[in-house]
C-alpha cells in the first residue's frame, strides 16, 4: 500500500489532530538514538572569559557525561577573579547541567580564598552568573591582619 496524504488510514481518521500529534512525537522519540554514556576518569577543563583569558580551571577524579547532565566526583574547581585573587572550591559531588548554567549538589563543599574560608553542605552554583548558595551547616572565617574573626551565618 503506497502512503497519499490525502488519504487517511482508518486509525487516524478515529484520532483527532492533537492525539495523532501526541502519537507521532512518541513514535519519534521511541525511534530516536540515545545519547551516548561517556566516563572520563581524571578529567580536567578550563574557561576562558570574553577576553580570552583563563578565567577558571576544574579537575576532577570522575565525570560521566550523560548529554548535557555531567555528575562529577572529587572537584576542584579555581576561579580566577578580575582583581588577580583566586577561589578554590572543592566537593566530593556534583551534578553539573550545561544546558541551564546550574551546578547543584547535596555534598559538602568548601571555599578558599586570600580573605576567607567557607564551608557547608549542600548547594547551588549558578555559573553564568557567578553565584553561590551553600543550603546547611554554613561557617564562615574571614581572614583579617594579625589573626582571624570567625562567622557563623546559620542554617
Amino acid at each position: 500500500m503506497m502512503f497519499s496524504p490525502h488519504r487517511q488510514s482508518p486509525l487516524c481518521r478515529c484520532m483527532n489532530r492533537r492525539a495523532r500529534l501526541a502519537l507521532l512525537l512518541l513514535v519519534m522519540s521511541a525511534s530516536a538514538k540515545p545519547v551516548p554514556r561517556i566516563v572520563l576518569k581524571g578529567f580536567q577543563t578550563r574557561g576562558t572569559d570574553e577576553e580570552g583569558r583563563q578565567s577558571w580551571d576544574m579537575v576532577g577524579k570522575k565525570a560521566v557525561v550523560n548529554g548535557a547532565v555531567h555528575d562529577l566526583s572529587q572537584v576542584t574547581l579555581r576561579v580566577f577573579m578580575q582583581d588577580g585573587d583566586e577561589v578554590v572550591i572543592r566537593s566530593p559531588f556534583c551534578v553539573y547541567n550545561q544546558a541551564s548554567g546550574l551546578v547543584e549538589s547535596e555534598a559538602g563543599i568548601v571555599v578558599r580564598s586570600a580573605q576567607m574560608i567557607l564551608n557547608g553542605i549542600g548547594y547551588d552554583i549558578l555559573t553564568a552568573e557567578r553565584k553561590l548558595r551553600v543550603r546547611s551547616n554554613v561557617r564562615m572565617r574571614i581572614k583579617v591582619k594579625g589573626g582571624a574573626a570567625a562567622l557563623s551565618l546559620g542554617t
